[in-house]
């Protein structure tokens, strides 16, 4: 897979996920205060760009040799997971 990193960028970039604040920074849960924020759930709605990160997601398991459990220890975004789950 090609650069899988600047396909991601963007389509995020481009349905509008990735959002810039200096001021106020936004606070994540973690409570880090950061000027970027990426909100990934709005990929969930975009076939082509959840199907991209679901394929990326998919070919780093494969390299990694991980079995089904082990890669759920480490994949805890929700909705991809599923839909990771009907392909591995």
């Amino acid at each position: 897979m090609e650069n899988i990193s600047r396909k991601v960028a963007t389509a995020l970039l481009d349905i509008g996920a990735v959002k810039v604040r200096i001021d106020p920074p936004f606070t994540w849960v973690s409570g880090i205060k950061a000027p970027v924020y990426c909100d990934n759930r709005m990929m969930i709605s975009h076939v082509e760009g959840r199907d991209l990160i679901v394929k990326a997601f998919k070919e780093k398991i494969s390299r990694a040799r991980l079995n089904k459990k082990g890669w759920k220890i480490v994949w805890c975004f929700k909705p991809h997971n599923l839909l990771l789950d009907e392909q591995v």
